[in-house]
C-alpha cells in the first residue's frame, strides 16, 4: 500500500472478501502509519482451498473510522 506524503499519520482498515459469497477471510489494522509505503502478508485461512477469487479492500481514515478520507478495491485470483 502506497499512500501520498501527509502531515497527520494515517490509519486503514484493511479486508479480504472471498468471492463470489464476499465472506471476509482476513481483517488488518494499521493505526497511524508514520510509512508511505507499507507491505503486508495477510494469511488466508477457514476456508478449504485458498484458489479462488478474492477482493482485498482498504479504508484510510484519520480520527473516524467511520468517516474514510479514501477507500480502493483490488480484485485478485488464487490459482495454486
Amino acid at each position: 500500500v502506497d499512500v501520498t506524503a501527509f502531515q497527520e499519520r494515517p490509519s486503514l482498515e484493511l479486508r479480504v472478501l472471498r468471492l463470489p459469497e464476499e465472506r471476509i477471510i482476513a481483517e488488518l489494522s494499521i493505526i497511524e502509519t508514520m510509512h508511505r509505503k507499507m507491505e503486508f502478508t495477510v494469511h488466508v485461512r477457514g476456508v478449504e482451498s485458498p484458489n479462488g477469487d478474492y477482493l482485498a479492500q482498504a479504508d484510510l481514515y484519520y480520527e473516524e473510522r467511520t468517516a474514510p478520507q479514501d477507500q480502493r478495491e483490488v480484485p485478485f485470483s488464487i490459482q495454486v
